[in-house]
């Protein structure tokens, strides 16, 4: 390599590191805080609907996603391509499916459409979240990602894979957490909720 074409290569590398220096240090946190203030929103919505006796607090549907919002609210930052490719243990496995199959019965088909509204945004508050959270490094394994997966699935199948990467962090994140809503509900049965839980 000549000297005028190692010069040129450190400096586009020096570019290169700066933009994502910036990015991950000033641009990507402010967009976050945008996304999780969003999630709050949402999850204030969830809870009006309690206090205008349009939802009951038992409801199922109130439980799950309102312990959804609040795993959302906390993992904005963590939800990438490296976390949501995390396996899941075969322990989890069975608890992981049933949180799906509850999760769709209950919240997809309600009968409130402001429910399957606030879920819906939510998830695509998330699917934000991944690609920026991602975006860095999916600029280097997305050539290879894309070849890998036209091959070997189709596009169908990777849309459906994007989808049930995020159930499955999602499901983690619930199970995860000892003292969390979702994981008593899964082990033990439904449980009453807390009295008097609007606030952030």
């Amino acid at each position: 390599m000549n000297p005028e074409s190692l010069a040129t290569t450190i400096f586009v590398t020096t570019i290169l590191c700066f933009l994502c220096w910036l990015y991950h240090s000033t641009i990507l946190p402010s967009i976050r805080y945008g996304l999780r203030l969003s999630l709050f929103r949402l999850r204030d919505e969830l809870r009006q609907l309690v206090m205008d006796g349009d939802l009951q607090e038992n409801d199922e549907a109130f439980y799950i996603l309102d312990a959804d919002l609040s795993n959302m609210i906390s993992g904005v930052s963590r939800y990438d391509v490296t976390t949501a490719r995390v396996p899941i243990t075969e322990s989890d496995k069975q608890k992981v499916q049933e949180f799906v199959r509850r999760r769709h019965e209950l919240i997809c088909t309600h009968r409130l459409s402001q429910i399957r509204r606030i879920d819906g945004e939510a998830l695509s508050i998330m699917s934000s979240a991944f690609v920026l959270n991602s975006l860095v490094i999916s600029l280097v394994i997305l050539p290879f990602f894309l070849v890998a997966a036209f091959v070997r699935e189709g596009i169908n199948k990777c849309v459906f894979g994007m989808k049930a990467m995020f159930y499955n962090w999602m499901a983690r994140a619930s199970i995860g957490e000892e003292d969390s809503p979702l994981t008593q509900y899964l082990r033990v049965g439904r449980q009453p909720l807390p009295a008097s839980r609007h606030g952030h």
